[in-house]
């Protein structure tokens, strides 16, 4: 622990730390639990979210019933991925960056098996029914996520820029039939973000960031989770969100509460 954090608050950024997040627009790694403990949890996540029967990247404004059953939202039905989703560890950071009223809003599992292919350059905002953009995610390991198997990479600074799209090749996973311009920026000076099962990082809206192909015999499963205040408007009506933090003045969107312990 940081000696100069309060020992009753261990979670909460220091302002060089947010500082930081503003201008590299990411944070971490951070830990949310043990390596022990993710792989106690992990054995609950695959008895209700089979990973290799899932599709590449499921819709939830298409078929929400569906996109849960791919393990798109399931903090929604699922008490336990809602409470590993909601600890101090990730939202005390996030109330740090984005203030005291906070939103859950999605949630998703990215799945890499071995052999799979790689995920191009890319900033989530471009596709999200939302306005304005202004989302930190959180990216937690469920397995170990390292640069053999595909670990997330990241270009420091790149969130302050919105990059052209341009078609991606046929060595990219499913689900992404764009990508950022290659010639738009240089990549030399990306960092691979490794985790450890239970640790975590914090990102951006526009980071531009990547996974290169499975090459290993290891599978890679994370959880993205994407946080926003009640300023944004969710512009699909089938999307909900949950109030982690604080209160929504605003009430532009759907809330509804976690699901049962």
């Amino acid at each position: 622990m940081n000696p100069e954090k309060s020992a009753t608050d261990p979670h909460t950024l220091e302002p060089a730390e947010v500082e930081r997040f503003h201008t590299q627009g990411f944070l971490g790694p951070f830990s949310l639990c043990s390596p022990e403990q993710m792989a106690g949890w992990r054995t609950v996540i695959e008895a209700i979210f089979k990973p290799e029967s899932r599709d590449r990247l499921p819709s939830m404004i298409a078929d929400l019933n569906t996109a849960m059953q791919q393990g798109f939202g399931r903090h929604h039905d699922q008490r336990l991925l809602y409470d590993m989703i909601t600890a101090p560890a990730i939202i005390e950071r996030m109330r740090a960056i984005l203030g005291e009223d906070l939103l859950l809003w999605r949630s998703m599992f990215f799945v890499k098996e071995p052999g799979e292919k790689r995920i191009p350059w890319h900033q989530d905002y471009d596709d999200w029914p939302i306005e304005p953009y202004l989302v930190v995610s959180a990216w937690i390991a469920i397995d170990p996520a390292t640069t053999e198997n595909g670990c997330v990479q990241l270009l420091p600074g790149s969130h302050r820029k919105m990059y052209p799209l341009v078609p991606t090749p046929d060595d990219v996973l499913d689900g992404f039939p764009k990508m950022a311009d290659p010639s738009a920026f240089d990549d030399s000076g990306s960092i691979d973000m490794e985790l450890e099962p239970g640790q975590f990082f914090l990102f951006n809206e526009r980071l531009l960031h990547c996974s290169a192909a499975n090459r290993s015999a290891q599978r890679r499963m994370g959880l993205a989770v994407r946080y926003i205040i009640p300023l944004v408007r969710i512009l699909d009506p089938g999307d909900r969100a949950i109030l982690v933090s604080g209160t929504d003045r605003m009430g532009f969107n759907t809330l509804v509460e976690p699901p049962a312990a």
